[in-house]
């Protein structure tokens, strides 16, 4: 029963991130906008930072659910969910 709760948790997390990137990825220049007004990282790398985000939040994703890498993965998602709601 725990390795189901675990599937599901990982199936929501996992896919949590997925969705979350592709809206980023289908609008980079809102990210950009949002980034810029928050000023959490140094001028003129907010668009690069907007282009590339989502790219891996999508990749993290995947790995999460179904890849080898499924360690690395959760430390990113960590770390981009530390970043972002500091």
């Amino acid at each position: 029963m725990a390795r189901v709760i675990d599937w599901i948790l990982v199936l929501i997390i996992g896919g949590l991130f997925i969705v979350a990137g592709l809206l980023k990825a289908w609008d980079p220049g809102s990210l950009g906008e949002e980034l810029i007004a928050f000023q959490l990282l140094p001028d003129g790398l907010e668009l690069p930072v907007a282009l590339y985000l989502p790219y891996l939040e999508i990749i993290a994703g995947i790995a999460v659910i179904a890849g080898p890498w499924r360690a690395g993965a959760r430390l990113i998602l960590a770390g981009l969910t530390v970043v972002f709601i500091t």
